[in-house]
């Protein structure tokens, strides 16, 4: 059995503390069907510096940091909480509170270039700026 899983990271700031998801996937569920095993295997990979799942390994180049006290993961519709010890409490979880997206997807974007031109931030602009400049044009090609 197939089950979606959100990984829910905590940003705290002077306005806010809130979750945002990070990345949402789908994993098996294990064959004992206990949850336990499930949230164990997700703090393993998504920890390791050596992922060996298809989904830890796309977590690790979305340059995710490691989940720390306070973050949470939603499996299907129940919410568990790291606590300290590396141990998971099911919290209660309203939709309101999460935010859907990351706050720094832009940022990993540039992060991704910067570290495609080897920290050339002058051909990633330019590249950027190319992109975005045919991005546009088709749109006019397309609207004409």
């Amino acid at each position: 059995m197939e089950v979606t899983v959100k990984v829910l990271m905590r940003v705290k700031s002077r306005w806010w503390d809130r979750p945002f998801v990070a990345m949402e996937f789908s994993v098996d569920f294990p064959s004992c069907g206990h949850i336990e095993c499930l949230l164990s295997n997700l703090l393993q990979e998504l920890t390791t510096g050596e992922p060996s799942e298809q989904w830890s390994i796309q977590y690790r180049r979305e340059y995710h940091r490691s989940p720390r006290v306070g973050d949470a993961v939603l499996i299907g519709e129940t919410a568990w909480r790291l606590e300290p010890g590396d141990e998971w409490a099911q919290v209660a979880l309203q939709a309101e509170d999460v935010v859907p997206s990351t706050p720094f997807g832009r940022f990993k974007h540039r992060q991704y270039y910067s570290n495609r031109w080897r920290g050339n931030w002058r051909a990633c602009m330019l590249e950027d700026v190319a992109e975005r400049a045919a991005e546009i044009a088709g749109d006019a090609a397309a609207g004409a």
